[in-house]
């Protein structure tokens, strides 16, 4: 068994027992403002329409790709040029890749989840083994909110801007 296998649902459980615990107790997780102001926060800001969400999804998927076929390219000629295995930092680079697009694609399902006037907790839902991919094909097939919601107004208009920086501008 692989350690993420067993860390990933651990991770989305505990982030969901956290939201529940917190709303109990009556705490509003809106004003625990942690990130706020950081330019990483304004990610998961807004909403998201269904025809913004899989252009954007398909779009970082290619993107993913090419970066890391990319590096496959760039520390194969490395090592070649060196004479001496470069996987270590092969293996480096496509785990901060990796790790970059993860956050980007969960701040695509956190906006879109906002459309559907939901929490975006329940982004956490994608790294659940069985559960996930039922939950993916809802997420990008459920209509959302007509108009404004608690998230703010509807946007479902592609931009590379939008997706990586929450903003049209």
């Amino acid at each position: 068994m692989v350690l993420a296998d067993v860390l990933t649902p651990l991770l989305a459980l505990s982030g969901a027992y956290l939201y529940v615990r917190l709303q109990q107790q009556k705490v509003d997780v809106a004003r625990l403002r942690i990130f706020e102001q950081s330019r990483i926060a304004r990610m998961f800001r807004g909403r998201m329409g269904r025809w913004a969400y899989l252009c954007a999804g398909v779009a970082l998927l290619l993107l993913y790709i090419v970066c890391i076929f990319a590096s496959v390219i760039v520390v194969g000629m490395a090592s070649r040029a060196f004479g001496a295995n470069l996987g270590g930092i092969g293996l480096f680079v496509f785990a901060i890749l990796t790790i970059f697009f993860m956050l980007l694609s969960y701040s695509l399902t956190v906006r879109r989840l906002h459309d559907l006037d939901l929490t975006g907790w329940l982004g956490l839902t994608y790294y659940l083994s069985y559960i996930g991919p039922l939950f993916g094909v809802f997420v990008l097939l459920w209509p959302g909110t007509k108009g404004s919601n608690r998230y703010g107004e509807a946007h479902d208009v592609f931009s590379l801007s939008y997706v990586f920086t929450g903003r049209d501008r």
